[in-house]
């Protein structure tokens, strides 16, 4: 076998997170890889994977050799898998579902079958990105660094009191406009309140997705063989310096890939 066959032998596993915003930079980051020769396989849920092909086509990625799509079963609280329309634009529901109905069980059993299939290796290396449900992964995608960093000052914002907001008033009279790096000294000076997602000024304490934040910042980046970011420094030169400072596992930024 000459070496760019077994080039190809080389196995990757990618596993985005359920919603268009995930799934997109995620395949582009596949198709990367694979151009040089890694086999490839793309994880998605069933009800996914049928949003992914009504958008791009069924045959979008037909006779792409070493590239290929795998589906684990959707967890419950997701609409049935042949149901095609905007649900996916409800960001709750695929978070809820995903946290609260593990899917780690499917993943295994895929990645069990990935790992029986002839002609490749066993799988090398699985990317997956940060919400909740999103099994375990040794490297991860992640956003740009304005939005990690945007999460990871949650728990600040919650401990000096300024999560939950007391009431409605606070998102209209000039208080969400206050510059955040006055309690969390890691943002940039130029971030408001009113600038982070808008589960930060919610009146609610139980709030489910800014404890959902709080969790993927927690847990989902620590312990990780590698952090992917999708930036460059020229845009993001200090939230950069800032993840470098804060997550061991990220390494001075790779080379931007064209």
């Amino acid at each position: 076998m000459d070496s760019a066959a077994a080039d190809r032998r080389l196995q990757g596993v990618f596993v985005p997170f359920q919603g268009q915003g995930h799934e997109t930079p995620m395949l582009k980051l596949a198709k990367i890889l694979h151009s040089p020769g890694f086999h490839v396989t793309f994880v998605n849920s069933e009800f996914n994977h049928r949003h992914l092909l009504h958008s791009y086509g069924a045959g979008t990625l037909d006779g792409l050799s070493g590239f290929c799509f795998g589906a684990i079963l959707d967890p419950e609280g997701l609409p049935p898998s042949d149901v095609v329309d905007a649900s996916t634009q409800d960001v709750m529901s695929p978070c809820r579902a995903t946290m609260e109905n593990c899917c780690l069980p499917h993943f295994r059993s895929l990645l069990a079958e990935v790992n029986s299939s002839p002609g490749v290796l066993p799988v090398t290396y699985v990317v997956g990105d940060d919400p909740p449900g999103t099994p375990t992964c040794p490297a991860h995608l992640s956003g740009r660094p304005a939005c990690y960093l945007g999460y990871r000052g949650y728990r600040t914002l919650m401990e000096k009191g300024i999560f939950p907001f007391i009431n409605a008033e606070q998102r209209t009279n000039g208080f969400s406009e206050m510059p955040v790096a006055d309690w969390a000294p890691e943002m940039s000076k130029h971030i408001r309140l009113m600038d982070l997602p808008s589960t930060m000024r919610s009146t609610d304490p139980g709030d489910f997705m800014f404890h959902m934040a709080l969790k993927v910042t927690k847990q989902h980046i620590a312990g990780v063989d590698a952090v992917i970011l999708n930036t460059f420094d020229e845009l993001e030169q200090d939230g950069l310096d800032a993840m470098l400072a804060m997550i061991p596992s990220f390494a001075s930024p790779f080379s931007p890939c064209r």
